[in-house]
Parts: structure tokens; sequence; C-alpha cells
């Protein structure tokens, strides 16, 4: 293990860069560690909050129904503290949408979703984001409000697109709007 001393902002940054490299090896022991240690140093730094609460976030994804929504909460919690710090955060208005999404917050998850495309309109992962979210609203509506929500994820879907053509996600949720329109009654 590595070890530290508090210098400042370099340290703070070295740490929240020691926990993305752990979590992408898949230490995600390592990268919590890295990324609390940074927020002991400086318990308003939003980038080790914002990762913190990726980590709940990831934890919430894989656990049981009733432990994952605590863990979602606790990512949300993250995330907040991190905008208390940095109000304009796209990335972290983005991921706390996410995490209200798969806590069934349709609400929340849409209002975090279009704070962040406010704050980054040009983004195609937020607006895969948001189609994914209005193809989840077809999913569980019917007629009219069905037709609107498809409409609408096929928008944000193409708009992405546009920004990034290779990207594949898009078209996958693209290709599900257009069977789901041509299946209609």
């Amino acid at each position: 293990a590595i070890e530290l001393q508090p210098r400042g902002d370099l340290a703070l940054r070295a740490l929240n860069n020691l926990g993305a490299v752990s979590f992408v090896l898949q230490d995600i022991e390592g990268a919590e560690q890295a990324y609390r240690r940074a927020v002991e140093l400086n318990p308003a730094f939003a980038d080790a909050l914002i990762n913190l609460g990726t980590i709940y976030h990831e934890r919430g994804r894989r656990a049981d129904r009733e432990a994952g929504r605590l863990l979602l909460e606790q990512s949300v919690s993250y995330y907040e503290r991190a905008l208390q710090q940095l109000p304009n955060h796209a990335d972290a208005w983005a991921n706390m949408g996410l995490a209200y999404a798969d806590m069934g917050n349709r609400k929340q998850a849409r209002e975090a979703y279009e704070r962040a495309l406010f704050l980054n309109p040009q983004n195609p992962r937020l607006l895969t984001n948001m189609g994914n979210y209005y193809a989840t609203l077809a999913r569980q509506t019917a007629g009219e409000e069905q037709v609107r929500a498809l409409e609408q994820a096929r928008s944000f879907y193409n708009q992405s697109i546009r920004l990034n053509p290779s990207y594949e996600v898009p078209r996958n949720g693209l290709r599900f709007v257009e069977n789901a329109l041509r299946t209609l009654p």
C-alpha cells in the first residue's frame, strides 16, 4: 500500500487518482480506501465524494433488493455532499440520476438528469441516460403516455448518436424504441 503524507491539493489528487486506478483494476476496497483518505484530508473534496458515491452505487446495483436500496441511498448522500461543494458538477448530477433511476425514483432521476444536461448538453452519455429513462418509462406505461415516452426516448437517442456516431448504447436503445413503436396497436 502506498502511504501519502498530506501535502495539500497534490496529495488529494494523487489519492483520487490512486482510487481511480484501483477501481479500474477492480480493487474496490483499495479504491474506497484511497477516496476515504482524500475525504479525511479534505471533507469538501468533491471528486473523491463523487467517487465514493460511485462505489456505493456499484455495490447497490449488485446487492439484494433491501441492502441495495440502502447502498444506493448512501451513494446519493455522497453525490449530495459533493454538490454542496460544487453545485454545477454535471457528473455528480448525472450519477445521482442513475442512482435514483436504480432505486425506481423516476421523478428525482429525471430532475437530476435534466440538471446534468442543462450543465452539459453536449454529453452523449447524458443524452443516452435520458433516452434510457424514457424507454424505461415506456415499459411501465401504456397508451398515449407510452407513445410519448417512446418518442422522447427516440429524440434523446438520436441526439446522442449525432454527437457520437460510434457510441453503440444509444443505437441499441433506438432499436428497442423503433421495435416498440412498430408493435404498438
